[in-house]
């Protein structure tokens, strides 16, 4: 199964990316949850406070949301993210389609292909490059 994040600054440009292969195979809301607790690890070690989490799971991000306590079979995950969440003072969490997620499925893709973990700072790895730039240069039209 494989993991990835990305993170863009306000105007879209790449600050990091990491992808992660790992061994099993989860159902997709949860691996999506994991996905999100990389993302968040991954601001922590950035130092980054102030960020716009967002995902393609709509109950993940539901149940992330919500001030219910989540006691699904998947709620001790969506109980940690909102804990973790606490780390990011200005934090914001939000679904967007899957069409608005090309670019992490796209790199989830490349770690299971590949066998690899990986993290990039700046400049992004060559399997997501064109789709950076087509997304970049759409946000600036």
């Amino acid at each position: 199964m494989g993991l990835a994040v990305v993170l863009r600054d306000s105007e879209g440009n790449m600050l990091a990316a990491r992808c992660e292969m790992r061994r099993g195979c989860l159902p997709p809301a949860a691996a999506e949850a994991q996905a999100l607790l990389l993302a968040i690890s991954l601001c922590r070690e950035m130092g980054l406070e102030r960020v716009q989490l967002e995902g393609d799971a709509k109950t993940v991000i539901d149940a992330v949301s919500s001030t219910e306590i989540d006691y699904s079979w998947m709620g001790h995950i969506t109980e940690d993210i909102k804990l973790e969440l606490n780390f990011l003072v200005h934090s914001r969490v939000s679904f967007v389609k899957r069409e608005g997620n090309k670019v992490a499925h796209s790199l989830a893709k490349y770690a299971v292909r590949n066998c690899i973990s990986k993290s990039w700072r700046d400049v992004p790895p060559a399997c997501i490059c064109d789709m950076l730039a087509l997304e970049h240069s759409a946000l600036v039209a």
